[in-house]
């Protein structure tokens, strides 16, 4: 099962409220979430960034330099 950490201070998360529960619309992929080891969503994640990066879709954060190009 994957533990969800929150980020403290104020923030709008669209899957999670503020009591950490999942709103009504990401039910299933919340149940998938939930019956998925960490390893795989996390390799997910790894397939999910080199794939980004061999298309050239890149996000940039403002005022991080470490993610400038």
């Amino acid at each position: 099962m994957i533990k969800i950490t929150l980020p403290s201070g104020p923030y709008y998360d669209e899957m999670l409220t503020a009591e950490g529960q999942q709103r009504q619309h990401y039910d299933p992929w919340w149940r998938w979430l939930q019956r998925t080891d960490q390893q795989s969503v996390l390799q997910k994640k790894e397939q999910a960034e080199l794939l980004f990066h061999r298309v050239g879709i890149t996000f940039n954060v403002y005022g991080d330099d470490e993610g400038t190009e």
